[in-house]
């Protein structure tokens, strides 16, 4: 399966891609354009997640590094319609339980509503497949994930607060997942899980006009719930998983492709190998 994959990124690469124009008619976008790279796979999320790399070197303990990243390819895209294969990488190594998870697939969004006035829905679909060398092996995991825009309700749209200099957004997300496997925990039994799943984001953008929203504060909490279990996933892990997490972000350029930040984060996170744990990362950021 793995020359298939790296085939199919090839090809997408050095292809061209064809992206509709608001009247209609098709345009060939170079590749560059076509790149999108985030903590993970590209979504319409409007509190967007950046890719974030820390390394430490030290001489006594060696080296150490956590590495949370995605980049999808755009293929085909127009106003209504978002397809395109991903790659991810999930890694950290100087935590209690270490992280190794790579994905790679395809992804589908589709938008329903009208975008410019505000009101749409965000339907999203994933396959990939999956390996993880520290909670699963290998195997496929299938998700789709809805993600509404409301601003009324400054839902996916970020609304200053009074006279002070501050904006809030915050965002919903739910979904469902499946997920197999061929190696739960490295006991070398198989398993499967059904998963519900919802998340729920908050955006702050202190000094918002001054600092032009480069500097954010995003809380977020993520829930999955095991609806059906078999193998492995039925004998070595528990029905819910939670994770919380919080950050800060400056972003150093007007258009936030390049900032530091802290996270910190509770919990698991059964979609890309993440065990149980707390911990705090100081991490440079990358948006594109």
């Amino acid at each position: 399966m793995r020359p298939i994959i790296l085939v199919l990124l090839a090809l997408t690469i050095f292809a061209p891609v064809y992206a509709e124009e608001p009247q209609g008619k098709a345009q060939i976008a170079t590749w560059a354009d076509r790149l999108s790279l985030r903590q993970s796979e590209l979504d319409k999320n409007a509190i967007e997640k950046p890719a974030t790399l820390q390394f430490v070197h030290s001489s006594s303990k060696g080296d150490s590094y956590a590495i949370d990243a995605g980049l999808t390819i755009s293929v085909y895209e127009t106003d209504r319609w978002f397809i395109g294969p991903l790659v991810e990488y999930h890694r950290k190594t100087e935590t209690s339980k270490e992280q190794n998870n790579f994905q790679a697939g395809l992804t589908v969004i589709n938008i329903y509503g009208d975008v410019s006035e505000g009101h749409a829905l965000y339907t999203q679909g994933s396959l990939k497949y999956v390996k993880d060398k520290i909670t699963a092996g290998e195997g496929l995991l299938t998700k789709i994930n809805v993600t509404p825009l409301y601003p009324d309700w400054w839902m996916g749209s970020a609304r200053k607060i009074g006279l002070l200099d501050l904006k809030v957004i915050w965002q919903p997300t739910v979904g469902v997942q499946y997920e197999t496997t061929n190696n739960v925990l490295k006991t070398g039994e198989h398993g499967s899980a059904a998963r519900a799943f919802g998340s729920i984001e908050v955006g702050i953008y202190p000094f918002a006009e001054a600092l032009r929203s480069n500097l954010e504060i995003v809380v977020r909490n993520n829930y999955w719930r095991n609806i059906n279990q078999t193998g492995g996933y039925k004998s070595k892990y528990d029905q819910d998983h939670n994770l919380f997490q919080t950050g800060l972000t400056y972003y150093f350029d007007s258009s936030r492709h390049f900032g530091i930040g802290i996270d910190y984060s509770e919990g698991e996170n059964p979609e890309e190998g993440l065990l149980e744990q707390a911990n705090t990362i100081l991490s440079l950021r990358l948006k594109f």
